[in-house]
């Protein structure tokens, strides 16, 4: 599990933004866009999905996973 852990971890919100959530790694990622995503998807969520279980398969470097899901919360309005 330690071979997709990112550099600098992501701060999102959960709950509507009560309270914050630090995602580490894809898998952190991907278990956040499944539970606490808003329904409203943009592009960016489905190709940071994509690469975040690229990253975890091995074929994706995880830098380039936390790039799009930190773009993607940011679309989203997610970032802290």
């Amino acid at each position: 599990m330690g071979s997709d852990l990112w550099e600098q971890p992501v701060e999102v919100t959960v709950d509507c933004g009560d309270h914050f959530k630090s995602i580490r790694n894809c898998r952190d990622a991907i278990a956040y866009m499944m539970t606490s995503w808003p329904s409203q998807r943009k592009t960016s969520f489905s190709f940071a999905r994509r690469l975040c279980l690229k990253a975890i398969d091995g074929r994706a470097k995880p830098a380039d996973a936390a790039a799009a899901f930190k773009s993607a919360a940011n679309d989203a309005g997610l970032i802290r």
